[in-house]
């Protein structure tokens, strides 16, 4: 379901469906997480209640992008030959997220993450309800066993990932900030000061700020 199949079948201005796909989206995304039944669903229901039309039109796309959701979960192409970098080099990884576990296990599974799971131990869950916090990620930290001075924190959620790792004291801390529009709400806020932006997860490996502090970890 797109904004073009919608303006066929509903007669209305395609820029006006994306508009409020986008809002809609960006709402059950700060509501739901990574919860892709309510997450679909949520933003089904408000685009009946915005177009109107044959209901039963919007619940059969909800049911179809939620399958096919399910059906596919994906990584982007830095991911992979990032982690083997690391891995290869002797660095733990570990993961923190708020999306259901179910959602995080088949991907982990459907993707091959789970190869990367540092010291034998689950994912680090935050409630979907909840927002991830500081307290959350020295609480990863602890989980995964690394210690706070020797943990990097990555993520592409301004507050709940760059900020929240800063402020819980990791001694570096990357907004990874994709070329986006979908996920509104990782994007609102200003990253801390120290934060550093990057466009790519390889781009960690030849950061200056990266090199320094783990060499400086490699040479005591």
């Amino acid at each position: 379901m797109n904004g073009i199949s919608l303006s066929n079948d509903l007669g209305v201005n395609q820029t006006k469906i994306d508009a409020w796909f986008q809002l809609l989206l960006r709402d059950a995304r700060d509501k739901y997480s990574v919860d892709p039944d309510k997450l679909w669903s949520h933003t089904l229901s408000g685009l009946y209640q915005v177009f109107g039309g044959d209901k039963n039109y919007y619940v059969v796309a909800g049911n179809i992008i939620t399958a096919l959701y399910w059906a596919s979960p994906t990584v982007y192409p830095d991911v992979i030959p990032c982690f083997d970098i690391l891995s290869a080099s002797g660095f733990g990884i570990g993961f923190i997220t708020h999306a259901t576990p179910k959602w995080t296990n088949l991907k982990l599974e459907a993707s091959g993450l789970i190869r990367y799971k540092s010291n034998n131990k689950e994912v680090f869950t935050v409630p979907v309800s909840d927002k991830k916090l500081s307290t959350h990620w020295i609480d990863a930290v602890n989980h995964y066993d690394f210690g706070i001075k020797n943990t990097v924190g990555v993520g592409d959620d301004i507050k709940g990932d760059a900020n929240a790792a800063n402020f819980a004291g990791l001694p570096l801390s990357f907004w990874l900030k994709r070329n986006e529009r979908v996920w509104g709400p990782i994007r609102d806020g200003t990253i801390n000061t120290g934060v550093l932006t990057i466009s790519s997860l390889l781009e960690i490996i030849n950061n200056p700020e990266f090199v320094k502090m783990t060499s400086s970890k490699k040479s005591r």
